[in-house]
């Protein structure tokens, strides 16, 4: 529109008439990177920052196949995913003194198998959604391969929820990714990493509720570089999550 200007910015700041760069031409992005763009016409108020996340995959990465879905979780280099404070509440050890903690954003990429292939992130995703992740669960919480709560969220809306409808599953916004514990670092959890997943299947083939799942293939970059196999958090359980 004659008479509007867009100032952008590409280090997770928000443009201002006091900070970013005033957009006059296409610009180039070389790696994993957040673009945040508004515009200002006239002497009007600025309209909303508009967000847009782009997640460089290193070359070992466009090389990865599996017969598994694949999810990738990036969070822009925010470091590790937050867990809840589990500390003893006043009436003991009941739940009273837990202290949920807020989700941290992520951009999500689902691939998935196409008819006689692997899923590759070469390919194009099937679903792209920005999300909020954290740590779930209380004991299993402190293993090296934590499962973690998800929500699907609008393009750049913190915590406003987006429906999506992975794998065929009913639509909705909010998801278990659950981790079954695949070494024999000091526990003895779900080893085979079937017993959730398979107890559940039974009980729907019977015609009786259970939450539905799809093994997938995660890779979880907490850094700020480009995604990489050395980014593999393993084999998890993508599962409805029972809610009221």
């Amino acid at each position: 529109t004659p008479g509007t200007t867009i100032l952008f910015t590409t280090d997770a700041s928000d443009p201002s008439a006091n900070n970013g760069t005033l957009y006059s031409a296409p610009f180039t992005i070389t790696a994993t990177t957040e673009v945040r763009a508004r515009a200002q016409f006239s002497d009007e108020d600025a309209g909303p920052v508009s967000q847009r996340n782009f997640v460089k995959l290193a070359p070992d990465m466009l090389s990865f196949t599996s017969p598994l879905p694949i999810v990738i979780l990036d969070n822009f280099g925010a470091g590790a995913v937050p867990r809840r404070n589990s500390s003893t509440g006043p009436n003991g050890n009941d739940g009273s003194g837990v202290i949920q903690v807020p989700r941290q954003p992520v951009l999500m990429a689902i691939y998935e198998r196409t008819e006689g292939r692997r899923s590759s992130p070469s390919d194009v995703p099937a679903i792209v959604s920005y999300a909020g992740l954290r740590v779930r669960g209380s004991s299993s919480a402190s293993l090296a391969k934590k499962s973690f709560s998800l929500e699907t969220w609008e393009d750049g809306e913190i915590e406003n929820a987006r429906r999506i409808a992975p794998f065929g599953m009913p639509r909705e916004s909010d998801w278990v990714l659950y981790a079954p514990t695949e070494t024999s670092s000091g526990n003895r959890y779900d080893r085979p990493l079937l017993h959730n997943s398979f107890i559940y299947q039974l009980s729907n083939e019977i015609g009786r509720y259970a939450a539905r799942t799809q093994f997938v293939e995660v890779f979880l970059n907490t850094g700020s570089g480009d995604l990489s196999v050395a980014d593999y958090a393993g084999i998890y359980l993508f599962m409805e999550k029972v809610k009221r």
